[in-house]
């Protein structure tokens, strides 16, 4: 899973508040179209297939900030004793 950039953790945050994309596109002064493709990309990366959806996951506990990541397993990159 990808990590959610800075401006698509803060449109989540507001998303997750319950707001709007008309309110969220006020609060960040972004326009709505650009809103709408932070959404599309923060639906993309958590795995949510819509605004209701991603609420859901939220809702159940999955996380969706940076630490939503998938862990790297330890030995990825070792080279010790090669």
């Amino acid at each position: 899973m990808e990590r959610l950039s800075p401006a698509e953790r803060r449109v989540a945050e507001l998303l997750l508040e319950g707001r709007s994309t008309r309110d969220i596109a006020a609060a960040l002064t972004l326009s709505e179209a650009t809103v709408r493709t932070h959404l599309s990309h923060i639906y993309r990366k958590v795995g949510a297939r819509n605004r209701v959806h991603l609420l859901a996951l939220a809702a159940r506990g999955s996380r969706l900030g940076p630490e939503a990541s998938p862990p790297v397993p330890a030995d990825v990159g070792d080279t010790a004793g090669h």
